[in-house]
C-alpha cells in the first residue's frame, strides 16, 4: 500500500490537532490530510486523494460527516473506504443511518487514546495495513 494518507475532516484547528497527535501516539505515520469540511473531503476524493479511513466530524459544515459518509456509501468507486464517524453527541437517527450504509465506526467525543486505539484496530484488521504505509 503505497503511502495511504489517513484523513480528518473537522473544522475546529484544535480538534483535528488532538485527533492526529492521539493518532501519532499509537505509531501511525502514513501522512495525515485535513479537511474542514465533507464537501472538501469529496472533492479531494474525485481528484485523486485515497485514503486509508476517513475520520469525519459530523458537526460541519456545509456538508456533514454524515452526510459525506452517505455520498461515498452511493459511490462505487469510494464506497469501500474505512470510516469513523466522530459525534458530539448521540444521536440515535444519525447512528442508525450510519448503520444502514455500512459504517464502520462511530465515536463519541470526547475519547481517549485508547478509545481510537480499539476504534482504529477493529477498522484495520483483516485489512492489508501498515501503521506505516
Amino acid at each position: 500500500m503505497q503511502n495511504k494518507k489517513i484523513v480528518i475532516i473537522d473544522s475546529n484547528l484544535f480538534s483535528r490537532n488532538i485527533t492526529q497527535q492521539m493518532i501519532r501516539s499509537l505509531g501511525y505515520t502514513n501522512d495525515i490530510h485535513f479537511e474542514y469540511d465533507g464537501s472538501q473531503a469529496y472533492y479531494s476524493l474525485q481528484h485523486g486523494l485515497d485514503p486509508a479511513i476517513i475520520i469525519a466530524n459530523d458537526n460541519v459544515y456545509p456538508m456533514s460527516g454524515f452526510q459525506l459518509l452517505s455520498a461515498i456509501k452511493r459511490d462505487k468507486s469510494f464506497s469501500r473506504i474505512p470510516y469513523m464517524l466522530v459525534l458530539s453527541e448521540i444521536d440515535k437517527v444519525v447512528i442508525s443511518q450510519s448503520k444502514n450504509l455500512g459504517i464502520n465506526s462511530i465515536i463519541l467525543r470526547p475519547f481517549s487514546t485508547d478509545t481510537l486505539s480499539k476504534h482504529l484496530t477493529n477498522i484495520f484488521a483483516g485489512r492489508n495495513f501498515s501503521k506505516n504505509d
